[in-house]
């Protein structure tokens, strides 16, 4: 195995510094630009692509990963960017990997409509040797998913669907912007993705003859499937495609037409249809390689999904096309800072944390040390930690985000995670911060989730932290009572059952319009914990009751954790005499996904952070009003 170095800087792009990480073996024989997806999916790929990038720089194959402009770490807001910036970043991005690796082959790895943007690229790159494509989605059918998406969360939140596809699409084409997954997606960003078609994009690479293109479908995507094979037709280059059914469904007559191509063809299943592979293979002969890759849609799943499978196969045909005689690994010379964040990592007992500090313009007036939850990573759910310490950072205070061990870019693995670890990675990083920050500032803990009690075990333990700021806390020891599953099950059962009592539902299930699969797995997962784990958090509660700096939580209304959490957090701080105060937003769900919650949330923190005194009232805020 090779050794390799990770390095993390930001890239120009233009006006713009994207946030950049590249993996680097000693010796070289080929270099990898990774694509990321676009909004919320981004968070779902990015352990997938680091894992890979892992696995490639052991394979000798060096890799770049970076987020695209107003995504991520890098600079902007999401709805302040020109949509074609978007391929810009990516030549950007492509001509760094060049300029740096200048002797290797290169190819290009994109998932869903970052997969589109790397088909781009292989087509006006004539330097590009390979290009791998995860599920790659049609800017239509990707628009109309996250329609989909918005109208059931609507659902959960308000109990039905305030606004339907046909109202939605027409807001852009009056000039608005729709908030889709907490981004503002604007009207320009969804006459661009309407223009991202597979069909669109491979049909130049007829003319590109030695580039190896290896499509992975996903079994929801069936008309990416169709586009890419349409394109392909007549095509005389020596490319690759592969072609992925979830179900089998249409792939005889698939298989026809790709025969007619003049080229080898290699099928990957992504579904449980084992039978795909065996129709395309026997429609068309020898000349195929099959392969057969199974995978859930990780870009959209809560939690960790095993994709050793994926990444293996992935390395594989990439290790198989990029092997070019091994040279040393160039030095690189790189930017770690822009003018308003630092990019740096801090060592640990369990290995490297990566991080990011958001600088204030002058000297900073105070610290904010951001805590990411248990399956997220230092960006927060649709980039609220980006936003947010971004905003502090306007107003003096010089933040830190990371990235627990596991999690994002930070060393190790997703099984070695655990609160006692993450708890110390964050005192590492309070220690790093306090180090950057003048005598006497305070210093206040802003977490999300399972961050929260990483924030409440960090101010149990150390002394001098300020403020805390809790959003959407999991409650945690014997405030966890043995019910919380079942209520939080029960309710999403309720919520579901008033649901299924009106004909719209029934309608949209019919039509294939509800994921009843993902429902199902929502309801049947629980939580579990070990005794271990439990006795721990009591220890860390027994701790904590001694704390006596102010406390603000926040729940979304329509959380199914919220009631229980809030109520048994209120308890506590009421026995104790903890001051604290809560805030409901009403309607909101744990992860705030949505910008009138978004901007709610920011309010009340900031308002927070700001007030003056020692203490705060013990008191509950109710909204009843919408949002």
């Amino acid at each position: 195995m090779r050794m390799s170095i990770q390095h993390a800087f930001f890239l120009t792009a233009g006006e713009r510094a994207l946030s950049a990480t590249c993996f680097v073996p000693n010796t070289v024989r080929g270099a990898v630009l990774c694509i990321p997806p676009l909004v919320e999916e981004r968070k779902g790929a990015l352990p997938a692509f680091v894992q890979t990038a892992r696995a490639l720089a052991a394979r000798g194959i060096a890799t770049l990963l970076f987020d695209l402009r107003g995504c991520g770490d890098s600079d902007g807001a999401f709805e302040e960017q020109d949509p074609e910036g978007f391929e810009r970043d990516c030549d950007a991005a492509w001509s760094w990997l060049a300029d740096q690796f200048p002797d290797v082959p290169r190819a290009a790895l994109g998932l869903r409509c970052g997969a589109l943007l790397a088909l781009r690229l292989a087509a006006c790159r004539p330097d590009t040797a390979a290009c791998l494509l995860w599920a790659p989605v049609a800017g239509p059918d990707f628009i109309r998913q996250l329609l989909q998406r918005r109208m059931v969360n609507d659902m959960v939140a308000y109990g039905k669907a305030r606004e339907g596809r046909t109202d939605l699409e027409a807001r852009w084409r009056n000039g608005e912007c729709v908030d889709l997954d907490g981004y503002p997606v604007t009207s320009a960003l969804y006459n661009w993705l309407h223009k991202l078609t597979v069909e669109g994009l491979a049909k130049p690479l007829a003319c590109k003859c030695g580039t190896g293109i290896l499509p992975v479908f996903h079994g929801r995507d069936a008309h990416a499937t169709r586009g890419f094979a349409r394109a392909s037709i007549d095509d005389r280059s020596e490319r690759e495609s592969c072609v992925s059914d979830e179900k089998g469904g249409g792939v005889g007559s698939l298989a026809q037409h790709e025969t007619r191509a003049r080229l080898p063809l290699c099928v990957s299943a992504g579904g449980h249809d084992a039978r795909t592979a065996a129709e395309v293979s026997a429609a068309a002969g020898d000349d195929v390689t099959t392969l057969d890759v199974r995978y859930p849609p990780f870009w959209n799943t809560v939690g960790h999904v095993d994709l050793n499978a994926l990444i293996t196969a992935s390395v594989d045909w990439l290790g198989d096309r990029l092997n070019a005689p091994p040279v040393a690994a160039p030095t690189l010379s790189l930017d770690a800072q822009t003018a308003g964040a630092e990019l740096i990592t801090l060592p640990t007992a369990e290995g490297a944390v990566r991080a990011i500090l958001d600088r204030p313009p002058g000297e900073p007036c105070a610290g904010t040390l951001f805590l990411h939850g248990w399956s997220g990573d230092r960006t927060g759910p649709h980039r609220l930690f980006t936003c947010f310490a971004r905003q502090l950072a306007a107003q003096g205070d010089l933040c830190l985000r990371l990235d627990f061990i596991g999690r994002g870019l930070s060393d190790g693995t997703a099984s070695q995670a655990s609160i006692a670890g993450m708890a110390d990675a964050a005192r590492a990083a309070l220690a790093e911060l306090r180090a950057r920050l003048p005598a006497g500032a305070p210093v206040r803990v802003v977490a999300i989730c399972s961050g929260c009690k990483v924030a409440i075990t960090l101010a149990a333990h150390e002394p001098g932290i300020d403020r805390l700021v809790l959003w959407s806390a999991e409650s945690m020891g014997d405030l966890r009572s043995a019910a919380t599953g079942i209520r939080k099950t029960g309710a999403m059962l309720l919520t579901y059952a008033r649901k299924l009592t009106r004909p719209e539902t029934w309608r949209k299930i019919l039509r294939g319009k509800v994921q009843t699969n993902m429902v199902a797995k929502a309801l049947v997962k629980q939580e579990t914990r070990s005794a271990a784990e439990a006795a721990w958090e009591n220890d860390v509660l027994k701790r904590f009751r001694t704390f006596r700096r102010p406390i603000l939580f926040v729940f979304g209304g329509s959380d199914p954790d919220a009631s229980g959490s809030r109520a048994a957090y209120e308890r506590y701080c009421r026995k104790h005499g903890i001051p604290y105060t809560a805030h409901l937003i009403a309607h909101a769900g744990h992860s705030y996904y949505g910008e009138a919650w978004t901007r709610e949330l920011f309010e009340q923190t900031t308002a927070f952070l700001m007030s003056s005194g020692g203490s705060m009232p013990l008191r509950f805020l109710r909204l009843k009003a919408g949002n």
